[in-house]
């Protein structure tokens, strides 16, 4: 009952990430000797009762005009230059939005054209961390060289006044709507998923598309 209930009104999600939370709140009391066993553990991991909607995305071959004009719409933005960019790049390193939007000086190599920061996974109830590695175009190298004269000083590349210190969604979805770009056709969370069809369908490419 309890999982057809969290999955019916949106709450799986939440219903994962609270037990994941008692797991490692478990986790850190048997590493200092509190407890015997993580007694976390033993709740039933949470199943999905409902089809996972993918998010909107443009990937058929037969669209990918449709695509670019996208694309086109995001490099003729009229934003400041810190959205401008932010949402310049979103077809561009194929990240989460989320990490887009946190990506920090610290981890950037203009030298060696690379962003690599810590992104957090989650499988089979586990945590662990694993470092992502995004080679970096011309393009936007030199979009992030012009960024760097406004906002180098700040520790994250699209720095914001909230309290995490960078945009937030809503500055990045607003952003892309004020493009008339219709998110329910192409998302901001659908880049990745419309990379990864093209880069695998257009073998002419040459790309391996992991």
């Amino acid at each position: 009952f309890l999982n057809s209930f969290l999955d019916e009104f949106g709450y799986y999600e939440t219903g994962r990430r609270i037990r994941q939370d008692f797991i490692n709140i478990f986790k850190f009391a048997v590493k200092r000797d509190y407890i015997q066993n993580n007694v976390a553990r033993e709740i039933e991991p949470l199943i999905r009762t409902k089809a996972i909607e993918s998010h909107p995305a443009i990937t058929e071959l037969n669209r990918i005009s449709e695509f670019g004009e996208v694309i086109y719409k995001l490099n003729n933005n009229s934003e400041n230059i810190v959205l401008a960019i932010a949402i310049k790049l979103l077809p561009h390193v194929f990240a989460r939005p989320s990490e887009l939007r946190r990506m920090a000086w610290k981890d950037i190599d203009f030298t060696n054209a690379q962003w690599t920061y810590e992104m957090t996974k989650i499988t089979n109830g586990f945590t662990r961390k694993t470092m992502r590695l995004v080679p970096l175009s011309s393009q936007v190298v030199s979009m992030l060289r012009e960024l760097y004269k406004e906002t180098g000083e700040f520790d994250y590349c699209f720095p914001a006044n909230t309290q995490v210190g960078y945009i937030n969604k809503k500055h990045l979805a607003d952003a892309v709507d004020r493009c008339s770009i219709d998110r329910k056709v192409q998302s901001i969370h659908g880049f990745r998923a419309s990379a990864r069809t093209y880069l695998e369908e257009i073998k002419e490419l040459g790309y391996r598309t992991d």
